[in-house]
């Protein structure tokens, strides 16, 4: 377009421009130097061209989509140039001159496919005989290996406790960017789905639980066991198996289980190296903590059922007979006070929660935990909840203490999670002074 022409309505969406002022950009630098030109003078000219297309056609911009076109263009830029031809060889002159030595990215591709064309490698890497446990998965090998050398110059470059404010998707987005630029600017090359991984696993560290996300995702895992960096089970359909989840090293896992425990206004440490907690969803977290637990942080998650299991479920399941389904659901009509026994891991919360729905939603409950996990659906319930002692070991309130400030707090019924102290002597008077159908659970080594 000439001077002569006047300025002409151009589409302002950042692809277009980019396409637009790309050409400007090669003439200003030439594209076989961009694999050697500092990013930051790639930038220089990007902010300079950009500033001189924008003024000649009269196109306003913020401030904000003025730098994303810039990134933008910077990464088109050398992306386009990984991939142009290198400069041919120097030719000998006496012996003197030395040919050029080609270079090889820092991580090798997993894959030729859908790879991002930045830093490809100009010969294959050598054969290697790593006993690296990852060597057998070369994608998950570039991921982790990715993450690791990104995390600490993400978490330079972004405001942290703005981005804590953020929604998972928001923040998303703007990591999506910055890693794609990091990538390019540290010459990792990585297909499009390992990306977008590198990506996830920030974003599980930044907002949720670390390793832990996806085994908190899976249904079909019922219990998560932490035992130190490098080993964690899982309970699959009641087998326990050896996930190939890994933490980068103890401090990492302390960080997840601190992370846990803040969320309720609990801590663990040193001081205080054994904490009952639980996450959002309501699964029960207990964490144990060197020196206590010798071979690292602990950590084990009976996870929050999803679909609520009722007594017809389990009789769905052959966990209970019919015989036994009914006179359960008269017992829960009837008032009468029940107490569940049996081993850990043996159902007894679970068939806890499928009695309280024989509860009538005219009454009023009152629920006494260390860490609430009790999925009651009645509208008038009261949770009550253990608290730790401080540092200076005052302001502990026991679960004897909850079950005694129950009685004064009008209950139709008053349901102990778990009761294994001093508070079963309170829980029998409950029972005894007009406060029938209370429920509980005790451990035995039968029902």
């Amino acid at each position: 377009m000439t001077p002569a022409d006047g300025p002409q309505p151009i589409d302002t969406t950042i692809p277009m421009l980019r396409d637009r002022i790309m050409p400007k950009l090669r003439e200003k630098l030439p594209l076989e130097k961009a694999r050697w030109t500092p990013r930051g003078d790639i930038a220089r000219e990007a902010k300079q061209v950009t500033a001189d297309f924008l003024v000649a056609n009269r196109v306003e911009l913020n401030l904000l989509d003025q730098r994303d076109l810039v990134t933008t263009l910077v990464n088109s830029f050398m992306a386009e140039g990984m991939t142009a031809s290198p400069p041919p060889p120097v030719a000998a002159s006496g012996g003197d001159a030395p040919a050029s030595i080609p270079i090889r990215s820092v991580i090798p591709t997993s894959s030729t496919t859908g790879n991002m064309a930045v830093g490809a490698p100009l010969e294959p890497p050598p054969p290697t005989t790593t006993t690296d446990p990852y060597a057998r998965n070369p994608s998950r090998a570039s991921v982790e290996q990715a993450k690791l050398k990104l995390q600490p110059i993400v978490l330079e470059r972004i405001d942290t406790s703005a981005a804590a404010k953020m929604g998972r998707k928001d923040l998303g987005r703007d990591l999506t960017g910055l890693v794609t630029e990091l990538l390019i600017e540290n010459r990792i090359q990585l297909n499009a789905n390992e990306r977008q991984e590198v990506v996830k696993q920030l974003l599980d560290d930044m907002l949720g639980l670390g390793p832990l996300e996806p085994l908190l995702a899976d249904e079909t895992v019922s219990e998560v066991m932490v035992n130190g960096p490098k080993q964690v089970y899982i309970e699959h359909q009641g087998k326990l198996i050896l996930s190939d989840v890994q933490f980068r090293d103890n401090a990492h896992v302390l960080a997840i289980a601190s992370r846990i425990v803040t969320a309720i206004g609990r801590r663990v440490d040193e001081s205080t190296p054994l904490c009952d907690a639980r996450l959002a969803d309501g699964s029960r977290v207990n964490i144990i903590i060197p020196p206590l637990a010798i071979d690292g942080p602990t950590i084990t998650i009976r996870k929050f059922a999803k679909k609520k299991i009722t007594l017809d479920t389990m009789l769905k399941f052959g966990s209970i007979s019919p015989q036994m389904q009914k006179v359960l659901r008269i017992f829960g009509r009837c008032r009468l006070n029940i107490l569940i026994s049996g081993g850990t891991g043996s159902g007894k919360t679970t068939l806890l929660n499928a009695l309280s729905q024989m509860i009538d939603h005219g009454e009023r409950v009152v629920t006494i935990e260390d860490a609430a996990e009790l999925q009651l659906q009645q509208p008038h319930v009261v949770r009550l909840e253990t608290r730790p002692a401080n540092l200076e070991g005052h302001g502990e309130i026991s679960m004897r203490d909850l079950v005694k400030n129950a009685l004064r707090m009008r209950p139709d019924r008053i349901i102990v999670g778990e009761t294994r102290g001093a508070e079963a002597l309170d829980m029998l008077q409950a029972m005894n002074t007009g406060h029938d159908g209370s429920l509980s659970t005790v451990h035995a080594n039968r029902q």
